[in-house]
């Protein structure tokens, strides 16, 4: 009983962990809702056109939506794909979709992001604190969690020929996940991401990739699992 119950928001029991399928774990002989924990920083989702890159921010996007209020989670949508993320819209954690010809308005994202970057190293400081969960514990507000969703990192990327012009989205990724500002991307395979973004990622998960040798660069060993080629079943 957490979560949307078709009034209202109930407390849910883990911080800004959001279910994005079914895990298989053939050792342990378990399945189970895959939970991923995006207190911890950043995520990215890697695979390969078709695989179901879209469908997996589309999920993740809509168990946030259930699990947590709009005081607790805001949403930023970056739609360079096929403007799937769209249908997002009304809902009332989402303070915006950019998609990927609205450049005035991925500037005044990027100018919020920052903005609200500094304001929470302030509010931090004044607390003694160092992350988004302590300062919540420590001063019962409820400051909220912002997930910016990028869709077709590529996209985004050819908006920045000059390295100086990414630098301040560089920032963000370095920065921002101590500050509760996380940011999720897909991309086509692990080498199409700029290493001054990837090195920032902490959590990974792989769709079908195209050349088979990428599965480690994404999740380290994989002890010899191989993918079926199926939409939708990763790493």
């Amino acid at each position: 009983a957490e979560g949307w119950d078709g009034q209202t928001w109930r407390p849910a029991s883990a911080w800004l962990s959001p279910v994005v399928g079914l895990v298989d774990d053939p050792a342990h002989q378990h399945q189970g809702p895959l939970r991923l924990n995006l207190g911890e920083g950043h995520l990215a989702a890697y695979g390969a056109p078709g695989t179901g890159k879209t469908t997996f921010v589309q999920t993740l996007i809509t168990s946030l939506a259930l699990t947590y209020s709009p005081r607790e989670v805001s949403l930023y949508l970056l739609d360079f794909g096929g403007r799937l993320l769209t249908m997002f819209k009304p809902l009332p954690h989402v303070g915006g979709v950019v998609l990927a010809d609205e450049d005035e308005k991925l500037d005044r994202l990027l100018g919020y992001l920052l903005r609200e970057m500094k304001s929470r190293k302030n509010l931090f400081a004044e607390a003694g604190v160092g992350t988004l969960t302590a300062y919540r514990s420590a001063t019962g507000e409820s400051l909220p969690a912002i997930v910016v969703i990028l869709d077709n990192y590529s996209g985004f990327d050819k908006k920045f020929p000059n390295p100086e012009d990414l630098a301040p989205w560089v920032q963000i990724f370095r920065e921002g996940g101590n500050l509760g500002i996380h940011i999720v991307i897909t991309a086509n395979r692990p080498s199409a991401v700029k290493h001054k973004i990837s090195s920032n990622i902490t959590m990974s998960v792989a769709l079908e990739l195209t050349d088979p040798g990428e599965y480690s660069m994404v999740v380290g060993r994989t002890g010899g699992m191989v993918l079926v080629p199926l939409p939708g079943r990763g790493l």
